[in-house]
């Protein structure tokens, strides 16, 4: 009402300014009044339409500045790169494993390599010649499997001092990404954290199983071993025993007597 009766007013201040320049001319005041009034409401409608404007404005303020709050207790991920810690357990996660399969120590295998090992300086080497002196001719096929098993021994302690410095680095990795853990800033932050060292710890026990599985890859072919040995004493037995027979028959077919014979009786024959 109060923009109402200023315009009112303004109307007013008009007519007589008009009324007093012209002193003859004739004013429809209830048309000027009206017109007036229409204005004022116009005027309302506007200063009403700038209000509700103001106050959604006010609204949204209020929004931004929670997001604002919000961000920065959380943190945006997007602005999070470079963490401590990604980048060896990506060089980790791209790198081949050490342990090599045991289909492929196998065929490496030739026998010559067991012939001349000494395990490191532990054990004599395989000699070349008998007690007596005299050259021995081997073959080296049949020491393969001998030379397979040491394969796999050597892969299992080369696997086994490379997952050494591996877990050795990892823990170290693990004990500052847990560090930095507690030291974040923003909930963003701490969940790729949290992330990285979920992966620091499967690397870790990835070593494990690494390890894990060169040890049985060796006791597999140790048990592969016992195995051919003692297939190969049944056969021997088995090979013994079919000589001993077949020299038995043979033992005795040679004292059955020979009836047919008449000397074997002292017989002669007289034409």
């Amino acid at each position: 009402m109060s923009i109402k009766r200023t315009a009112i007013s303004v109307v007013a201040a008009l007519c007589s300014t008009t009324i007093a320049q012209a002193q003859f001319a004739v004013i429809d005041t209830a048309q000027i009044a009206q017109s007036a009034t229409h204005q004022a409401a116009e005027i309302a409608k506007y200063v009403q339409m700038i209000e509700h404007q103001l106050t959604q404005i006010t609204h949204l303020t209020s929004q931004l500045e929670q997001l604002r709050q919000h961000n920065k207790a959380f943190g945006d991920p997007s602005s999070i790169v470079n963490l401590s810690g990604t980048e060896p357990l990506f060089s980790a996660l791209r790198a081949s494993e050490e342990n090599q399969p045991l289909q492929a120590l196998r065929r490496s295998a030739s026998g010559q390599g067991a012939l001349g090992s000494d395990g490191g300086g532990m054990y004599p080497p395989i000699a070349g010649t008998s007690p007596s002196g005299i050259p021995i001719q081997r073959e080296a096929v049949g020491y393969k499997p001998f030379e397979a098993f040491e394969n796999a021994q050597e892969n299992y302690e080369t696997v086994q001092e490379s997952v050494r410095t591996r877990r050795t680095a990892l823990r170290a990795q693990i004990a500052d990404t847990v560090a930095a853990i507690q030291n974040s800033a923003t909930d963003a932050e701490t969940q790729k954290l949290q992330g990285v060292l979920a992966g620091q710890l499967a690397q870790l026990h990835s070593c494990e199983q690494e390890l894990a599985d060169a040890r049985f890859q060796t006791n597999l072919q140790e048990s592969a071993n016992r195995n051919d040995q003692l297939k190969q004493q049944r056969a021997h037995a088995e090979s013994i025993a079919t000589d001993h027979h077949d020299a038995v028959l043979k033992y005795g077919s040679m004292l059955r007597p020979d009836v047919s014979s008449s000397l074997r009786f002292g017989r002669s024959h007289s034409n």
